[in-house]
């Protein structure tokens, strides 16, 4: 049996590294059982204008941080430092990545009122949506389909530290779950990307190692060329 020669023998290898990291990133299909967590009638929770790694609100018992790696922002919640939910620009998946909420943002009318954010169970039925007369995104009212109440989000800009308050007003609605509240609207809770440097270390090093795969590929490219002739 011939021996593999060198570019054979790089070809192998690089093929192994992508193998590697594709079952690092999806082989683990294992499901998690949720924690329960408390529920109350209103929350608290800060963030401070200071540098961090990560950009986090940090309440009593809940927390949540800025995704990374992700190219929008994204809301991860924790429970007493266990992952709860996670939450993007367009749905809301719980412990083990499955979606429990899909969101949509367009203006619509419902029982002739303009939203601006609309709220959807699995089955793609709209089960709440967001005031959208006048949206400020620093007062979120949450409504049901017959207009009551379920939640209210509101954002404070002090000097040092932004403030969210939820307030809960019908318990028994879906939206009113607080780990879910905290997912939605990642883009108005980190929007500014203030002292969180890790989506931006994170960027710089993946253009840096892509930059460095396919510098690889053209001196192999140009090595092995020069070597045939």
């Amino acid at each position: 049996m011939s021996e593999l020669s060198r570019s054979e023998k790089v070809k192998i290898i690089i093929f192994l590294a992508f193998i590697i990291l594709f079952l690092s990133f999806f082989g683990n299909n294992s499901k998690k059982r949720c924690p329960s967590y408390t529920r109350k009638n209103s929350y608290k929770l800060h963030k401070d204008y200071e540098f961090h790694f990560r950009e986090k609100y940090e309440g009593e018992d809940y927390s949540i941080v800025n995704g990374c790696p992700s190219y929008y922002h994204n809301s991860i919640v924790y429970y007493r430092d266990v992952l709860i939910k996670v939450g993007s620009s367009n749905s809301v998946m719980d412990c083990n990545n499955n979606v429990i909420l899909r969101v949509t943002e367009d203006d619509f009318l419902v029982n002739n009122t303009l939203i601006s954010h609309r709220f959807k169970n699995l089955n793609d039925e709209t089960i709440a949506y967001s005031d959208g007369e006048n949206y400020d995104p620093n007062n979120i009212i949450i409504r049901d389909m017959s207009d009551k109440i379920i939640a209210i989000l509101r954002m404070d800009d002090l000097t040092r530290r932004k403030i969210l308050r939820i307030d809960l007003y019908n318990q028994h609605h879906i939206m009113s779950d607080p780990s879910v509240l905290m997912a939605l609207f990642s883009d108005v809770l980190f929007e500014s990307g203030n002292g969180d440097m890790c989506n931006l270390i994170l960027f710089f090093f993946i253009t840096f190692l892509i930059l460095v795969f396919f510098l690889i590929l053209i001196l192999s490219a140009v090595f092995y060329g020069n070597r045939e002739r």
